[in-house]
């Protein structure tokens, strides 16, 4: 309701801006009245369409007495994860001490690290990311924001964790993910953290190879969940079929084939 009062608000409130007569009669008006209003419809139903899965305090996911997490504060850039999620991944890897982890897009290694970083010495970390430049190889059809991730600007694909300690338990694999050979490692991944590209057809490809990949006690974790349409619509469908939660305050969502 409330957000229903502010998207009305908003509407009629650049009405009166932009001036009714203003807004029909001038191009460039109307093009700024339509994308403030749009934008805001969109942010509307996109927040209501990711109300869908049952949300739960990480406390409530984990145990509360866990306190051996090991966060580097490295700098920030647009497609990372939240500081806070970074916390509930690094924390849910700690507990969790997975064998194998798979990663879905590696971007610039930041979460990979911190899963390095959170693992017993013996964890191997296997984390996947189209080749460098190269995002015309991707076989499925991407998000309209992916360009962005893919053709990445100033900095190399995972350098975040390449020649430290923690990267020697890092395996970087250079692929499609939809192509990639997941056949030898089925049953075998304690963790799979998927985050690569967020179209509807990746995010199902990436998940069934999730699911095939996953030990009887294997956890998945998605981002984005509440930010991008295609996830959050294609996770909703999967909540029908499986037990996902939400982490409260964070746009990710977990399965757990364990306790």
């Amino acid at each position: 309701m409330l957000k229903t009062f502010k998207y009305y608000f908003l509407y009629f409130k650049n009405i009166l801006l932009h001036g009714i007569f203003s807004i029909i009669s001038d191009k460039k008006k109307f093009r700024q009245f339509s994308a403030l209003v749009n934008d805001f419809g969109i942010s509307y139903n996109l927040s209501s369409r990711s109300e869908i899965i049952k949300v739960k305090e990480l406390n409530e996911i984990v145990p509360d007495d866990v306190t051996d997490i090991i966060i580097r504060n490295l700098p920030w850039r647009q497609g990372n994860v939240t500081f806070y999620e970074l916390f509930c991944i690094s924390l849910i890897a700690s507990v969790a001490k997975p064998g194998i982890v798979f990663e879905v897009g590696t971007f610039d290694g930041r979460t990979t690290l911190h899963l390095a970083l959170n693992t017993p010495d013996k964890t191997v970390i296997h984390t996947i990311d189209l080749p460098p430049d190269n995002g015309d190889i991707a076989s499925l059809k991407l998000d309209e924001g992916d360009p962005q991730l893919i053709y990445k600007k100033n900095f190399q694909t995972g350098y975040l964790f390449s020649g430290t300690d923690a990267g020697k338990k890092i395996i970087q694999h250079f692929s499609d993910s939809a192509k990639f050979d997941f056949s030898i490692y089925h049953g075998c991944a304690d963790l799979f953290f998927i985050d690569g590209a967020h179209s509807y057809d990746y995010i199902k490809s990436d998940t069934t190879n999730a699911l095939n990949t996953l030990s009887s006690k294997g956890i998945i974790l998605w981002h984005d969940y509440g930010n991008i349409a295609d996830v959050t619509d294609y996770l909703n469908e999967l909540s029908r079929q499986m037990s996902l939660v939400r982490i409260k305050n964070t746009s990710l969502v977990m399965y757990s084939g364990g306790k």
